[in-house]
This record gives C-alpha cells, sequence and structure tokens, in this order.
C-alpha cells in the first residue's frame, strides 16, 4: 500500500492531475486507520503470517523497517503535496519509531559491530538478518523526512545507514556471482542470492550515491555490475 501511495503522489507531481491526488489521499488514510499509535510512535504492522525464506517464522503482527520507513516516505511526501497539518504528524509519530526504545518484537534498529541497521525482518528469536534492500528503504524514508523538515536527526540516522551498507560490503558482496540477500548468516546458510535483488540492490547503490555525494556507492554499484555480468556469463 505504501509502494502504491508513494508512486501516486510521484504521478501527481509529474503530471499536477488531481485524481492522483485523490488517490493518494484515500490510500493515506486507509494506511493511517490501520496503523497503531504506541506511545507516540506509529506502528504499520503486517497482519498474516510469513516465514523468511523457510527459515525464520514470523506470527502476525509483525514488524518492519522497511515498512516504518516507506511508510515516513508517504506522509512526508502527502505533506509536501497538500501542505496539511494532519500528514506531519502522521510522519512526525512515524519518525518516532526510528528514535524511542521499543518492545522485541519490533525493534527494528539493532546495532551490530557498531553498524547500525534497520532490519526488515524481526525476530528476537533468531540472529538478526540485516537484509540489504530494506535497510536501504528505511533509509530513503529518513531521507525525505531530514528533507523535508530540515530534521539533523533524522539526517544522522540516515548517515549511519549509509555508512553501514559502505562498510557492510564484503559480508554481502560474492565476488564473480549474485549477491547474498543480506548481511546475516543466515543468507549464508541458505544460499540466497537471488538475481533480480543483485540488481535491485545495484540500482540503489546508484541512487544512494546521488543522495550522499559520495562516489563510493557508485563504484560498489559499478562492482555488483561486474559480478552479475560474470554470474551471467556475459
Amino acid at each position: 500500500l505504501s509502494w502504491y501511495i508513494v508512486y501516486v503522489i510521484e504521478s501527481y507531481f509529474a503530471s499536477g492531475d488531481p485524481e492522483y491526488l485523490s488517490r493518494a489521499k484515500l490510500n493515506a488514510q486507509k494506511l493511517l486507520d490501520d496503523s497503531e499509535l504506541v506511545d507516540g510512535a506509529r506502528w504499520f504492522p503486517y497482519d498474516f503470517d510469513h516465514v523468511f525464506h523457510g527459515v525464520i517464522p514470523l506470527q502476525a503482527p509483525w514488524y518492519s523497517g522497511m515498512a516504518q520507513g516507506i511508510a515516513l516516505s508517504v506522509f512526508t511526501r502527502m505533506y509536501e503535496a497538500t501542505g496539511e497539518d494532519k500528514w506531519k504528524v502522521a510522519a512526525d509519530a512515524t519518525f518516532a519509531s526510528f528514535t524511542q526504545d521499543a518492545p522485541a518484537d519490533r525493534m527494528f534498529l539493532n546495532i551490530d559491530e557498531g553498524n547500525l541497521w534497520f532490519e526488515e525482518y524481526i525476530q528476537p528469536d533468531y540472529p538478526a538478518s540485516h537484509v540489504i534492500n530494506g535497510h536501504m528503504y528505511a533509509m530513503w524514508g529518513l531521507f525525505d523526512y531530514a528533507i523535508q523538515f530540515d530534521n539533523e536527526r533524522a539526517a544522522a540516522l540516515f548517515d549511519a545507514g549509509a555508512t553501514t551498507v559502505r562498510d557492510s560490503f564484503s559480508e554481502w558482496r560474492y565476488e564473480n556471482q549474485w549477491s547474498f540477500y543480506c548481511a546475516g548468516q543466515v543468507c549464508k546458510d541458505i544460499d540466497l542470492r537471488p538475481e533480480n535483488y543483485h540488481r535491485g540492490v545495484t540500482y540503489q547503490l546508484t541512487d544512494l550515491a546521488l543522495m550522499t555525494g559520495d562516489r563510493t556507492f557508485l563504484n560498489m554499484a559499478d562492482t555488483l555490475e561486474e559480478d552479475a555480468a560474470a554470474a551471467s556469463g556475459s
């Protein structure tokens, strides 16, 4: 739902067609209505059971840093599109989930060996997976919020997340092969290296280079392009 809203808002920005904005408002309200407000922080639970690639069980309701980040983008962009205070209030409450302690089953911020991860999948009974693309999508929400509201704390969290991507590269890159889906041991144990995911992360790294002005991420994207060529035999 959050992805759909982001696409519709961007279509509104590109075209000015009010139908896109109308759709964005209806769906953003649905996202808001289905969320939870706990101690001033807004949460977006998944209401179905799921098993992470056949390994890690997640029972409803379960929570995700990726979901929190994309919802943060939604409400930030809704405020940009409408100027309505209700969307800033929603964005502020969603950002609060990035800044406060939470129960273990929804605490998606994870410091591991000095790196700050935004976990896509949270299961306290299992080692953290450190999914790369979910981590970066959470960062995109922080980026939007930091820019729109000139928020230094969001910018600092985004910067910490970018540092994690840079410093963990060797943990999920597989030379001349498709990269691992996550930096955690679980993805190595089950050899989880999907081609489409590898290509998606490559695009994300290119975006991250533009967002940060740091060519390191562009070099990482180039490295993954070379790995993809070798893995596909081209």
